[in-house]
Formats: C-alpha cells, sequence, structure tokens
C-alpha cells in the first residue's frame, strides 16, 4: 500500500532534470511505502537525487571558489588553517535529520551539496579530546583547562571557530545504501520484546557520500598562543575523524576520514575593482620606456607603490590638477586590466 506524499500541482513536474538534491529529496517524493515494502516511486526518487548532486557542481563551484578566497582575505587579521579530508569509505551526516525518505542526510540548504556541519566536527573533535587525550593529560578532560580553551564553556563559546567543511566539487558523490536491522521491536518504542534469530530484516534505504572535504578552522585571536590552538585543534579534528569517525553508523565502519594536504588559500586581490591603493604620480608614458602614444587621448598616469609595480590611469585630469609629479595620492580601482597584452588599471581619485 503507498500514500501520496507530494501536491497534486507537483505530482507532473519531471525531476530526472533537477539541479537541487536537496529539494529533490524534501519536496519530490511522489508516494510513500509501509515499512519494509517496495516502490519504484522511491528507486526513482532517489537516482533523481543523485543525478541531481552532480548537475549541481557547476554552481556550486563557484561558491567553493568564494568561500575559500574569503578565508584568504579574512588570514591577514584572524588565523586559519584549512586541511582536505578523503573519505576512507562511506559517510552519512544528518541521518536523523526529518525527511519523507525515513532516512535524512545533510545537504547544503542552497545548493544541495552534500556537506559536514561545524558543529558535527566540534562535537567530534570534544569527544576525541575528553575521551582520548583526556587519558594522558588532564587538561584534556571536559571541564579541564584545555579543553574550555579549544572548545569553550556554556558562558564562553571559545576563540576557535569550526565551520562547515564542504568539498571539493568534482569529488563528491551520493551513493544508494541500505541496512537491514533484525529487531525492530527491541530497539524501537516497544522495547520489552528480547530479540532472537527469527527477527525478519526491515531494509532501509539510504544516501551515503564519498569525496574530499575541506575543514576550515579560524581563532580570532591572532597572537602566536591564539596559533598555537588553532594547530592544536587542526591535530584532534585529524586524529578523531582517522580513529572514531564522523556522522552516523560510525561503528559499522561509516565516517572515517583521511587527512590529505593542506589547502593554501587564496590570496586577496589587490587590484580587485573597488579596491583603494596608494600610487605614485608619474610622466605620462615613462610606465612603458618613456614611449609616449601620440594617439592616446590626455590623461594622468601612476605607478602603484605596492610590491607589484603596476601602471595606473586616471582620464578626470580636473581631480589631479593639483597633483605634481611625484606625489603620492589615494586611488580607487574603477577598471582591470591587467590581463590584456599592455596591462594597466584605472582609477579615480579618493
Amino acid at each position: 500500500m503507498t500514500i501520496a506524499a507530494i501536491r497534486e500541482s507537483l505530482e507532473s513536474l519531471p525531476i530526472t532534470g533537477a539541479g537541487h538534491p536537496g529539494l529533490v529529496l524534501q519536496r519530490y517524493l511522489k508516494t510513500q511505502k509501509e515499512a519494509g515494502g517496495a516502490s519504484t516511486d522511491w528507486d526513482c526518487h532517489f537516482e533523481a537525487v543523485i543525478s541531481g548532486c552532480d548537475r549541481a557542481k557547476t554552481l556550486y563551484d563557484a561558491l567553493f571558489r568564494r568561500w575559500l578566497k574569503a578565508f584568504g582575505t579574512e588570514e591577514e587579521d584572524i588565523p586559519v588553517i584549512a586541511k582536505s579530508f578523503e573519505t576512507e569509505g562511506r559517510l552519512v551526516c544528518g541521518l536523523g535529520i526529518a525527511s519523507p525518505v525515513e532516512t535524512g542526510l545533510a545537504l547544503h540548504h542552497t545548493y544541495g551539496i552534500p556537506f559536514i556541519p561545524g558543529s558535527a566536527l566540534k562535537g567530534v573533535a570534544a569527544h576525541y579530546c575528553h575521551s582520548r587525550w583526556g587519558r594522558e593529560n588532564p587538561d584534556f578532560l571536559e571541564g579541564g583547562t584545555a579543553y574550555e580553551t579549544l572548545f569553550g564553556t556554556t558562558d564562553d563559546r571559545g576563540h576557535l571557530r569550526f565551520h562547515d567543511a564542504l568539498p571539493k566539487g568534482k569529488t563528491v558523490r551520493l551513493h544508494r545504501d541500505i541496512m537491514t536491522p533484525h529487531h525492530g521491536d527491541y530497539y524501537g518504542e516497544k522495547g520489552t520484546k528480547a530479540p532472537t534469530d527469527f527477527d525478519s530484516p526491515v531494509p532501509v534505504s539510504f544516501l551515503s557520500v564519498t569525496g574530499t572535504f575541506v575543514v576550515v578552522l579560524t581563532c580570532d585571536d591572532p597572537s602566536d598562543e591564539g596559533r598555537r590552538w588553532l594547530h592544536l585543534a587542526m591535530e584532534l579534528v585529524e586524529e578523531s575523524l582517522a580513529t572514531t569517525g564522523i556522522g552516523g553508523k560510525t561503528r559499522s565502519g561509516y565516517g572515517r576520514m583521511i587527512a590529505r594536504e593542506a589547502v593554501t588559500l587564496p590570496k586577496p586581490d589587490l587590484y580587485a575593482e573597488g579596491n583603494v591603493i596608494v600610487a605614485e604620480r608619474i610622466e605620462q608614458g615613462t610606465a612603458r620606456g618613456g614611449k609616449k602614444n601620440k594617439k592616446a587621448k590626455e590623461r594622468a598616469e601612476f605607478l602603484s607603490l605596492s610590491e607589484e609595480k603596476h601602471l595606473i590611469i586616471v582620464r578626470d585630469l580636473d581631480s589631479v590638477k593639483d597633483i605634481a609629479i611625484g606625489d603620492e595620492v589615494t586611488l580607487r580601482i574603477t577598471q582591470n586590466s591587467l590581463n590584456q597584452q599592455n596591462p594597466y588599471l584605472e582609477a579615480e581619485v579618493e
């Protein structure tokens, strides 16, 4: 017996070309089935989610680049450490999330791609710190000085931030998986019926993940001591993911992750449009060997004072009439043409 699980107005919409696996998973299951029963709708539903994950990667890649770039911009003032971790087998985070298909999965709300919540990373690292490192040093036990420095308290969240781990787009895959609990009455609400060899297995389908995820930790203390704690926290994450795993079904071998290479965060673009830089006014043409282009319109030329020297053009001559050759001035970049054969920047006086 099956029960309708979708609004009639949505039932006719095709999901085979959907590009948001999270939306498909949560909103587009056509029919519910009885526990242990079979349904072709469920088969189609899972396949649509899996293929949707592949289609979502193109748009997601842009988010992933912006995400890394944001941390690279912060790196000057806030210590950041990033490392990639590859699933050793399968990973399933968010198994208990409410879902029309009995089991849930942590998928990015906007892009639908699997991710690992920062709260899960912090929880796994905190448990490992208490249960493993605490054996050797009581400071790492819950309530200890080191433990509270790393993970905070109920009154103070601490200096470290465990950010959501996002996957490298091309590596992430969704897979159909299945578990067959044999003793539902014993483990369920009834709890009074002892398990026996005669209990029937009940197949439960769910989705699991493989891929390489980037874990990012930050610290709001820029001192050397803050950086040492940051590296210690990443060491905890690395050990806990390799030893105990993360997410659901870790006792069955799920959730183990192996540390790979450190991730180099992109440096901020000093010459992005809208950025402010300091430059020195120069004679027109001197930036390119003194060869003035006779066809070029009159313009003021500057040379950036950063490590990379670039020609900067200001076309509003009235704004620079009081700026002499050799004077330094603050400019705001309005156009970046550094990728052309004759690279230059355009700017306006601040």
